[in-house]
């Protein structure tokens, strides 16, 4: 599909299928997020360290969930850490 044609099918959607292509982003990353976690607390670990941004929604929706976040500064690379527990 060519750029042009990719614009025309963006500029006929409308709110709610706007938000709703939103709504699973953010529901992706949570799931990613919730199944490392799940995979590193089986492995006996309280702490998930992720070098991507993490949306603000997901990380408030985490939050409510429990878990502590951080953002952590490095000399190689910044990263968010995730903990539990």
């Amino acid at each position: 599909m060519k750029t042009e044609e990719k614009f025309k099918e963006i500029e006929k959607l409308d709110a709610k299928q706007a938000k709703e292509i939103a709504d699973s982003v953010y529901e992706y990353e949570l799931n990613k997020i919730l199944l490392e976690i799940k995979a590193n607390a089986e492995q006996g670990e309280a702490d998930l360290y992720i070098y991507d941004s993490i949306k603000i929604k997901t990380r408030d929706i985490l939050r409510a969930k429990g878990f502590k976040i951080s953002y952590n500064v490095s000399d190689k690379k910044d990263y968010y850490c995730i903990s539990w527990g």
